[in-house]
């Protein structure tokens, strides 16, 4: 409000512009948080202490390629009102999912838990407890690493031409997929 900035008004208008704007496109959907993004990210930049608009960039990008970024404004979020929104845990339980922090991640996923059941929300409990079983599993794989040797096998493989769906033999010892490239038999459109 004005009042919290007497002396930035016109960065006050900005901001509360930039804000608007990105809730419209985020009020819109998945496909538009991208868009939303930098505009609630130069509204930060004027007051970085709303934990929703710290809860919003962060929703922005646990959908976007940059997903290790959205911990950061969850716990800001957080640390700024414990109640800022009901599934709070359940993406701070995320975010520590995905930055492989197993323990943080499941005290998290159990806090949120205790709020569904609460609620008798049953779809939210059974995605939860797939949650807390994706932790352990998760906890257990990075204990015991699998090595793998990742090989360009050339040119006759590796080319500029779109393939799909690889298959390889159970001996190991054939690759089969699926080419668009010069020569190969033409679909049923004649692509």
């Amino acid at each position: 409000s004005a009042a919290n900035f007497p002396n930035k008004l016109v960065e006050l208008t900005q901001a509360q512009n930039d804000l608007n704007a990105g809730m419209k496109l985020f009020n819109e959907g998945v496909s538009r948080y991208k868009r939303a993004l930098p505009l609630f990210e130069k509204a930060n930049a004027f007051n970085p202490n709303n934990a929703m608009l710290n809860y919003n960039i962060a929703i922005c990008y646990i959908y976007s390629s940059f997903r290790n970024k959205a911990k950061f404004f969850f716990e800001k979020a957080y640390d700024l009102d414990h109640n800022v929104t009901e599934d709070i845990h359940y993406w701070l339980g995320m975010s520590n999912h995905l930055a492989n922090k197993w323990e943080k991640a499941r005290a998290e996923y159990l806090l949120y838990k205790d709020i569904v059941v609460k609620n008798n929300n049953i779809d939210a409990i059974k995605k939860i407890d797939k949650k807390l079983e994706e932790v352990s599993i998760g906890e257990q794989m990075v204990k015991k690493p699998v090595k793998v040797k990742i090989e360009n096998l050339g040119p006759e493989i590796n080319s500029m031409y779109t393939d799909y769906g690889p298959v390889i033999s159970s001996d190991e010892d054939v690759l089969m997929f699926t080419s668009r490239r010069p020569g190969t038999t033409e679909g049923p459109e004649g692509d």
